[in-house]
C-alpha cells in the first residue's frame, strides 16, 4: 500500500494503561515511504523511543 505525501499522518497506539502515543510518518525518508519492512521498522523505532522517554 503506497503512502500519500503531504500532511504528516499520525498513528495512535494505546497501551493497557490507555496512554496515547503519536508517531510521525513524515519522519520516514522519502525512499522508504512505500517499503513495508523499512517503513515499519522505522515507525517501531520512533514508537520505542517515545515510550522510553515517557511521551
Amino acid at each position: 500500500m503506497a503512502a500519500t505525501r503531504g500532511a504528516p499522518r499520525r498513528c495512535r497506539a494505546r497501551t493497557t494503561t490507555r496512554t496515547a502515543v503519536s508517531v510521525e510518518h513524515s519522519m520516514l525518508p522519502p525512499e522508504q515511504y512505500d517499503s513495508f519492512h523499512h517503513g515499519w521498522i522505522r515507525t517501531v523505532g520512533q514508537l520505542d523511543g517515545k515510550l522510553r522517554r515517557g511521551a
